[in-house]
């Protein structure tokens, strides 16, 4: 069991997320495992410290059937429709390793005699029996990657999460890295860019706030 904290204000999130990661999960000598942000109905979720979260869930993930889906995912961002045939995007050099050893993979199951179902033949990501794959399957795999973790880590908190964390976080992390939000909705295959900023919002939010402690510090200096 552990303390959930959900914090609908997306400022309000973005500035406790920060303080949490810089001083500790207590606050008033409550300690808190996790920090969600809720948007009215809506719960987003992301892997926030690459060192606590993401780290030793790919390490668990590494070597198991979808872990090249998984990298491609955090890589570039797509839903788990598109996954399986992917579109036309730029594409990491972790992305690419990624592709071309789930390239290989497929070729094993082929040679294995798993034929394709009709008008599936190019689907990059399969099930073992070459079948599309489906994010119920995705999801099932991250919750036996996750039981591993806690098996092996029984202090550490790791909580469920659904395949579209890999989405929020791919979109997070090039948001805190500067990207313009113009090209980070256009990566994402987002219609329209209020969408992006709808979603992501409290990133922006933490940009333009340091982007004036920035030209502060620089005045300063000069």
């Amino acid at each position: 069991p552990q303390n959930l904290l959900i914090i609908e204000n997306k400022d309000t999130f973005y500035s406790m997320r920060k303080f949490l990661l810089q001083n500790g999960w207590d606050i008033l000598g409550i300690p808190f495992g996790t920090l969600i942000y809720g948007g009215g109905k809506r719960i987003q979720r992301t892997f926030t410290d690459d060192s606590l979260c993401m780290e030793p869930y790919m390490k668990k993930a590494e070597n198991k059937f979808y872990y090249d889906l998984f990298v491609v995912a955090l890589e570039i961002g797509m839903r788990v429709g598109e996954l399986s045939g992917l579109r036309d995007i730029p594409l990491t050099k972790k992305a690419i390793t990624a592709l071309r050893q789930q390239y290989f993979n497929k070729q094993t199951i082929i040679n294995k005699g798993k034929e394709h179902l009709e008008g599936f033949e190019d689907l990059v990501f399969v099930t073992k029996n070459n079948r599309p794959t489906t994010q119920f399957l995705i999801s099932e795999c991250i919750n036996c990657t996750i039981k591993r973790i806690h098996k092996d880590n029984p202090s550490l908190t790791f909580e469920k999460f659904t395949p579209h964390c890999f989405r929020h976080t791919f979109a997070t992390r090039y948001l805190e890295a500067g990207v313009p939000l113009k090209t980070v909705s256009a990566l994402l295959g987002h219609t329209q860019l209020q969408l992006t900023t709808d979603l992501y919002m409290h990133v922006t939010q933490e940009a333009l706030f340091e982007g004036v402690t920035q030209y502060e510090n620089e005045t300063k200096m000069g």
